[in-house]
């Protein structure tokens, strides 16, 4: 894939409990591209690969809370990315 080599979004996401391995995308996202916000828990990467962002390439927009960005990662097992 050219980005999100798992998953591809162009609206806010949620992502709970799950395991991305060995994903690829040629520019950005190994594992998850995003154009707006995303919440991600209590879920794995591992072996993903783009040039930007191995793991996730999240491009939200900036919340009203200054120097705040609507991206959250709990518990979450990052490796290899």
């Amino acid at each position: 894939a050219l980005r999100g080599g798992a998953i591809y979004a162009i609206e806010t996401s949620r992502i709970n409990g799950t395991i991305f391995t060995n994903n690829i995308a040629s520019e950005n996202g190994g594992a998850i591209f995003n154009k707006d916000q995303a919440t991600i828990d209590n879920s794995t990467f591992e072996n993903n690969s783009a040039i930007q962002g191995g793991a996730c390439y999240i491009q939200g927009q900036r919340t009203k809370i200054e120097n705040s960005y609507k991206r959250r990662f709990c518990s979450c097992r990052m490796g290899r990315n």
